[in-house]
């Protein structure tokens, strides 16, 4: 399962979360950090059996770091209000 959403939606989906103060300012010098201003929200998610999980996953962040993702969010844990699915990872990119 893979949902991006563009930069307008991604900015209405943060203020909706209730994305603000210390953790709008957490967000922004993380990503800032990693050199990025601005950008899209993409969720990903993987379903199956754990092996296969793991691997189509691994593969996944590969591909999505090597294009310019930055992970917001680990394994079964969503940040900013985004919902993933179990064996799920949030990623934004720029």
């Amino acid at each position: 399962m893979l949902r991006l959403s563009d930069e307008e939606e991604t900015r209405v989906s943060l203020d909706l979360a209730g994305t603000e103060g210390l953790q709008k300012r957490a967000l922004n010098t993380y990503l800032s950090l990693r050199r990025r201003k601005g950008g899209c929200l993409m969720i990903c998610g993987w379903e199956g059996e754990p092996e296969s999980v793991r691997r189509r996953r691994s593969l996944g962040q590969t591909r999505l770091r090597l294009g310019g993702a930055v992970p917001l969010g680990i394994r079964g844990r969503p940040v900013v209000g985004t919902a993933t699915a179990t064996a799920g990872r949030t990623c934004g990119t720029s």
